[in-house]
């Protein structure tokens, strides 16, 4: 007899049990604003590349633009600004 109930209950319980955990999940929205917090991935206090860049940078480029980048690759070697040669 009791066999018979736990077989007919077993379903029932199992639904249950599923929808207690849908019921539970949180909702999380996406936000139209940029965090405020600051990870200092960034170094504030780094130099800034000049606006058009220096003649080694402007010879990679140009190095770049003609298809020859493996002489590029060794003229940006030589670029002493860190920004500049990781551009």
């Amino acid at each position: 007899m009791l066999s018979a109930y736990g077989r007919r209950l077993r379903p029932l319980l199992g639904g249950f049990a599923a929808l207690l955990t849908f019921a539970q999940t949180p909702v999380v929205t996406a936000t139209d604003g940029i965090d405020a917090v600051i990870t200092g991935s960034i170094d504030p206090s780094g130099d800034l590349a000049p606006a058009n860049g220096s003649a080694s940078f402007r010879q990679a480029l140009e190095l770049i633009a003609s298809g020859e980048h493996a002489a590029a690759y060794e003229q940006a070697k030589t670029i002493p600004s860190d920004i500049e040669r990781r551009t």
